[in-house]
């Protein structure tokens, strides 16, 4: 029972660093697209598709 406590609190760190992660990446992303808008250098519905197609890597996925 033990174990799988541990086991599980050690699965949930992992997800949280995939999680953050993956947010910083697309935090990153997202300010320099935001830049390019205004700048008026790419289409905001390529912006917007590019972006909306950023998904965490979940096991469900697979």
């Amino acid at each position: 029972m033990l174990f799988a406590i541990f086991a599980s609190r050690e699965n949930v760190k992992r997800a949280e660093s995939v999680v953050v992660s993956e947010f910083v990446t697309y935090w990153q992303e997202r300010s320099e697209a935001m830049h390019v808008l205004r700048s008026g250098g790419r289409d905001p519905r390529a912006v917007l598709g590019w972006l909306s197609s950023f998904r965490l890597p979940l096991d469900d996925d697979a």
